[in-house]
């Protein structure tokens, strides 16, 4: 029951990433950056847009774009350790 709960919060959150971009490319344009790549499919292109707002950020070091992309890289590492808890069978 507790991994049902997990996995549902989690796919809940995962369709909250393009939202997530937005605002990453919303506050890019206020500092006076282009992304190139586009943020309505940064939900199915995992590598394209995050890398390069992670790029991009390195050389800024705005502190909200790093909390937004902390945020989907926690999303990232939750997935993950359920991922491999569920395959060891922990909870159960």
């Amino acid at each position: 029951m507790a991994y049902t709960i997990y996995f549902s919060v989690l796919i809940f959150l995962q369709f909250l990433a393009p939202k997530l971009a937005v605002k990453i490319k919303n506050r890019f344009r206020e500092l006076g950056v282009d992304m190139e790549t586009s943020v309505y499919i940064s939900m199915l292109n995992t590598s394209g847009f995050w890398h390069e707002a992670k790029d991009l950020n390195s050389s800024r070091n705005d502190a909200l774009i790093a909390k937004y992309l902390w945020i989907y890289k926690s999303w990232w590492v939750l997935f993950i350790v359920g991922m491999v808890g569920l395959f060891f069978g922990v909870g159960y």
